[in-house]
C-alpha cells in the first residue's frame, strides 16, 4: 500500500493512501508545536523532520490493523515522507528503515520528498540550562529514575506523551506534582504533548517509543548542552525475553532493547546530532531499582500512584487507577515490590493470581518459561527478542536475577 505523507506551510500533517476505490484521508494532530506565525523559538531542519517523520510514522501504526494482514501480524508500508534535509535522509534511509523493522516486527519501505517547510515552532518557552533529558511516562521505572537523577542534584528536563487512554495522564501528573514540590521544581521542567490521529485501527503501536524519543532529541537544541537522553527501565523487561513461541520476534515488545538502542544511537549520531540515549538501570532487576532508589522513603509513599499494567486504562469509582494484576508488566511490578516491601498498596483488578483464570493462565506460562529457563542456555534465550553483541554477562546476569526475582513471587503468592 502506497502511503503518502504531507505537510503544509501551517505545518498541519495529513496522511493519504488508498482503500479499494476510495482514497482516505487523515489528520495527525500534535501539541508538541505551534504555527510558524506564533512561535517563541524553533526549531532547525533536521529537528523538524524528526518530529515530521516520527510522527507520521506513529499514525500509520495506528491506522493500519495487523489483523488484515495474512500473518496476522506483519504489515508491508511503502511511505513517503516530505523533508527539508533530502540528501541526508536518503543517505540513511537503510539505517531508518532497520531501526523500525526490527522495532515493529513490520517491512518498511521510505522514499523521501523534499519540501521547505521547516523551523517549527515547539512547545518549549525557557531559557533554562539542563543536565539531561529523560523520560517521564508515569510508570514506576521512570519515576524511580527521575528521583536518582534530583537526588544526584541533576538539572532535569523531564517529557512525558500521552494518548487518549485514561490512565497515563493522571499517574503522569501526579508524579509531576510530587517531584515539583520534593524538589522544588517549576512547571517549565515538565514538557508533556499528546498526538492523536482521526483513526485509530490498531493498538500494539510498537513505534510509540521511537515516536516519544524523537520528539525528546529534538529537544537537544533547545537545551544544547544536554548530551544524554535518558530512559530508565529494569533490564529485565528491556531484555524481553518471550515466555512462550508466540511471543517471539516483535510480538514482544522491543521499547527498550539494547540493540534498539545501539540502531537509534546510530542514527542519531549519523544524523548530526550530539545526544545519546541511555537506559542506566539495563543491568538492574526492577526489584533492584525500587531497593537502591536513593530516596527510599519517598518512593515507599508515593509508587502506588505509578502505572505498570499493559492496559492502565481501567479507573475506579474514586478515581484510582486500577491495575489488572495479571499482565506481564503487572507480575513484573508485583514481583518487584514483593523484593522491596512485605505490603503492596497498588490497586489491582486481580489480587491473587490463582483466584482468576488469566492470573492462573499466567502461573501457568511461567511453570512453563521456568523448565525452558533451566533447559536452555541463556546467552541463547536472551537474544530470543534481538541480537545482543556487548556486555553479554552483564545481560545474562540481570535475566537470571529477574526470572528468580519473579518465580520467587509467584512461588510465594500460590502457596
Amino acid at each position: 500500500m502506497k502511503i503518502i505523507c504531507n505537510v503544509d506551510l501551517l505545518y498541519k500533517k495529513s496522511i493519504t493512501y488508498k482503500v479499494g476505490d476510495e482514497i482516505k484521508v487523515n489528520v495527525v494532530k500534535s501539541t508538541f508545536h505551534k504555527s510558524n506565525q506564533i512561535a517563541s523559538q524553533t526549531l532547525g531542519s533536521i529537528q523538524s523532520d524528526l518530529l515530521n517523520i516520527a510522527s507520521f510514522i506513529f499514525a500509520i501504526d495506528k491506522i493500519f490493523s495487523r489483523l488484515d494482514t495474512i500473518d496476522g501480524w506483519t504489515r508491508n508500508f511503502e511511505v513517503e515522507i516530505p523533508v527539508s534535509n533530502y540528501d541526508k535522509w536518503n543517505i540513511n534511509k537503510k539505517l531508518l528503515e532497520k531501526c523500525l523493522n526490527f522495532l515493529s516486527g513490520d517491512k518498511w519501505d521510505i522514499t523521501f520528498s523534499k519540501i521547505n517547510v521547516s523551523n517549527i515552532g515547539t512547545i518549549i518557552p525557557f531559557e533554562k540550562k539542563y543536565d539531561e533529558i529523560c523520560m517521564l511516562s508515569g510508570g514506576l521505572d521512570s519515576y524511580i529514575g527521575a528521583i536518582n537523577l534530583l537526588e544526584e542534584n541533576k538539572k532535569v528536563l523531564f517529557l512525558s506523551y500521552h494518548g487518549k487512554g485514561k490512565g497515563t495522564k493522571p499517574p503522569q501528573d501526579y508524579i509531576k506534582s510530587v517531584l515539583i514540590e520534593k524538589y522544588n521544581l517549576d512547571d517549565n521542567d515538565f514538557q508533556h504533548f499528546s498526538l492523536t490521529t482521526d483513526v485509530n485501527e490498531e493498538q500494539s503501536t510498537r513505534t510509540r517509543s521511537f515516536m516519544f524519543f524523537m520528539h525528546a532529541i529534538t529537544l537537544k537544541q533547545l537545551a544544547n548542552n544536554v548530551t544524554k537522553l535518558i530512559v530508565p527501565e529494569n533490564g529485565f523487561i528491556s531484555l524481553n525475553i518471550p515466555l512462550t513461541y508466540s511471543r517471539i520476534g516483535s510480538n514482544s515488545t522491543r521499547t527498550t532493547h539494547p540493540y534498539y538502542f545501539k540502531l537509534l544511537n546510530n542514527l542519531i549520531k549519523e544524523l548530526g546530532i550530539d545526544i545519546k540515549i541511555e537506559n542506566p538501570n539495563r543491568f538492574d532487576t526492577k526489584g533492584e531499582m525500587m531497593k537502591s532508589c536513593k530516596n527510599i522513603k519517598l518512593l515507599e509513599s508515593t509508587y502506588h500512584k505509578t502505572v505498570s499494567c499493559s492496559n492502565p486504562s481501567r479507573i475506579s469509582a474514586d478515581k484510582e487507577i486500577l491495575h489488572c494484576g495479571h499482565c506481564l508488566p503487572c507480575i513484573v511490578r508485583k514481583a518487584a515490590i514483593n523484593k522491596f516491601s512485605s505490603i503492596d498498596n497498588t490497586r489491582y483488578l486481580v489480587e491473587h493470581l490463582n483466584t482468576k483464570k488469566a492470573g492462573r493462565d499466567m502461573i501457568n506460562t511461567f511453570n512453563i518459561f521456568r523448565i525452558e529457563k533451566e533447559q536452555s542456555i541463556p546467552i541463547l534465550k536472551i537474544q530470543e527478542n534481538g541480537p545482543i553483541s556487548e556486555s553479554m554477562n552483564e545481560y545474562v546476569d540481570v535475566f537470571k536475577r529477574g526470572s528468580d526475582e519473579i518465580l520467587e513471587f509467584l512461588l510465594s503468592s500460590t502457596r
